[in-house]
Formats: C-alpha cells, sequence, structure tokens
C-alpha cells in the first residue's frame, strides 16, 4: 500500500516517502497532499482512494483495475484517460463519496464524459 507522504508527481519517490506505487498496489492520497498523474505511466493499480482534503489532478492516462474512491478531489484536465478493468466480481469505477468534501472536476470542450 503507498499513502502520499507530501504533494507532488505520481512518479515520484518523494511524494510516496520513499517509493512511488508499483503495479498492483494500493494507493491513498493523504488530507492536504495533491498529487498529480505522469505522462508515462503504463502500470496498473488496485484500488486508489482520495481522502478527504487530498487531491489527485488527473492530467495523463490512470490504470486501475479495481475502484477509485473520492472522498477529497478528483480534478480531471482535458484529455486524461481513467481506465478501468477487472471481471464480473470485482467492483471497479469511480465512487464519489456522499459527503461534502468530496469534489470532481472535469475539464474540457465536450462537458460529457465517454464510457466503454
Amino acid at each position: 500500500m503507498a499513502t502520499s507522504a507530501q504533494s507532488g508527481s505520481w512518479d515520484s519517490g518523494a511524494t510516496w516517502g520513499g517509493t512511488a506505487p508499483l503495479a498492483g498496489e494500493t494507493v491513498t492520497i493523504a488530507n492536504g497532499h495533491t498529487v498529480f498523474t505522469a505522462s508515462n505511466d503504463s502500470k496498473q493499480y488496485a484500488d486508489v482512494t482520495i481522502s478527504a482534503g487530498g487531491i489527485l489532478v488527473s492530467q495523463h492516462k490512470l490504470l486501475m483495475a479495481g475502484k477509485l474512491s473520492v472522498f477529497g478531489t478528483l480534478h480531471q484536465k482535458s484529455g486524461s484517460v481513467l481506465e478501468f478493468t477487472g471481471d464480473d466480481n470485482q467492483y471497479h469505477g469511480v465512487w464519489i463519496e456522499n459527503v461534502e468534501t468530496a469534489h470532481h472536476i472535469a475539464e474540457g470542450s465536450d462537458g460529457m464524459p465517454t464510457t466503454k
């Protein structure tokens, strides 16, 4: 499990207090931290949680085999991609919790998310 230790780039070990998240790992963005996705990341992660007060800025593609739980802020920049894989026996997708700290900001020209 990887939990952010400070704000920074997803692929920077300093952001996570040592090592960037590994493929298949569960990831948590902690309260008060802003993490930016990396452009060259091709690893697939398990569940990702954005804690209340945490921010994930998705600028590129983020691959997940589990679910993305939003208690803080998910900020998707124009052109970003959240890609989920898994079988019917797993939970996968974006879960925005029913709390006042949960926000989803989606930038783009068409205003409509695309799903496959």
